[in-house]
C-alpha cells in the first residue's frame, strides 16, 4: 500500500462514514409506501384534496408541516391551480403507548398540529413497539385565483425547495 493510499483511507473514511450516517438520518421527500414515511394524497372532489405527510422519529412538527405544505403546493400546481386554502387539519402526533401493569389496556395520546388533544384507551394484545412521530393531514381546497388566507403554491415551492430533499 502506498503512502498516498494509506493517508487517503485514514483521513477519508471518517468523512465518508459521517456523510453516509447523516444522510441516513435525513428523511427524503418521496411518496409513502405501506409502512413508510412520505406523502400521499386523495382527491375528494374536483377542488378538494386530503394530503398526508408521515414523518419519522427524527422529524420535528415543523419539518413535517413544511413538507406537508410543500406537498399541498405541488398537488395544487399539478392540478392546474395556483393557490390553496386549508379547510381542515387532522394532523396528530403519535406518541406511543403507556401500559397499565399486567393489563391488556393501554392509554394513547395524539395531538393535532393545531394543538387539539385526543386521549383514548385501547386494548393491547401482545408487546408492540412504541414510536413517536408526527403525521400531518390537511384537507385543502385548490383555487385558480388568490383569496384571503390562501397560499400561493408556486411561491411556497420556490421559497422552500432548498429544504426538501428529493
Amino acid at each position: 500500500m502506498t503512502l498516498f493510499n494509506y493517508h487517503f483511507i485514514k483521513y477519508s473514511f471518517p468523512l465518508i462514514f459521517s456523510l453516509f450516517f447523516l444522510n441516513g438520518c435525513a428523511s427524503t421527500y418521496a411518496p409513502a409506501t405501506e409502512g413508510s414515511t412520505g406523502y400521499s394524497e386523495y382527491k375528494m372532489n374536483e377542488n378538494t384534496f386530503r394530503v398526508t405527510f408521515q414523518g419519522n422519529r427524527r422529524q420535528s412538527k415543523d419539518d413535517v408541516r413544511t413538507r406537508l405544505i410543500y406537498r399541498c403546493s405541488e398537488v395544487t400546481a399539478q392540478n392546474g391551480f395556483s393557490h390553496f386554502i386549508l379547510l381542515k387539519d387532522d394532523s396528530y402526533k403519535h406518541i406511543g403507548k403507556r401500559d397499565f401493569g399486567n393489563s391488556d389496556l393501554s392509554f394513547e395520546t395524539t395531538t393535532t398540529m393545531s394543538g387539539g388533544i385526543n386521549n383514548r384507551v385501547k386494548s393491547n394484545f401482545g408487546a408492540q413497539d412504541s414510536d413517536a412521530y408526527f403525521v400531518g393531514v390537511f384537507t385543502i381546497k385548490v383555487l385558480k385565483n388568490p383569496v384571503t388566507m390562501s397560499i400561493d403554491a408556486s411561491s411556497f415551492i420556490n421559497n422552500n425547495s432548498h429544504i426538501i430533499k428529493k
